[in-house]
């Protein structure tokens, strides 16, 4: 059943069907959700070399690890305040309507846009090969994580002589 609605000059913003709330909460941003960082594989004669995005993340946030033949990379990006709160001044005379603050009381932030949020970024792949997990090596150099995953000998192709029987 359709319901009829009129539309308001004033409230252009309201929809009586919720629509407005349908579309902002759809298009908003969601950081509890893990996004899956852009990643290039490189295959070498030693090894595997990783290259992973992961802007804004510092190197204590990022988790990696090797598990037989999966390779789990976990980060976090945490934005942070780059401005201290203001000190609000008392004003001995001013209604405060109940509420006193008391001199160097930082006063609340007034954020007037905010669209960066904290980004949890999780990415698992299976490797090709056995790696040694021991020797995995890894740096983060502005926002590119690079790891060296070099073969685990057992994985490594070797040349095996065959000698003449007597």
């Amino acid at each position: 059943m359709l319901v009829p609605f009129t539309r308001s000059p004033l409230r252009l913003d309201r929809s009586p069907l919720g629509l407005d709330q349908v579309f902002s909460d759809f298009f908003a941003p969601v950081a509890d959700v893990a996004r899956r960082p852009a990643v290039d594989l490189e295959q070498t004669d030693t090894g595997l070399v990783l290259h992973a995005e992961l802007p804004g993340v510092r190197e204590a946030d990022v988790d990696l690890s090797v598990h037989d033949d999966l390779l789990v990379l976990r980060a976090v990006r945490t934005t942070e305040s780059t401005t201290e709160p203001e000190v609000a001044p008392v004003d001995a005379g001013a209604d405060t309507d109940g509420v006193t603050e008391s001199a160097g009381e930082p006063a609340p932030r007034r954020m007037l846009l905010e669209e960066r949020s904290t980004a949890v970024y999780e990415r698992r792949l299976r490797l090709p090969k056995a790696i040694d997990a021991g020797a995995v090596r890894a740096e983060l150099r502005q926002g590119v994580l690079r790891v060296e995953l070099p073969y685990a000998a057992h994985a490594t192709p070797r040349k095996i002589s065959v000698s003449a029987a007597n």
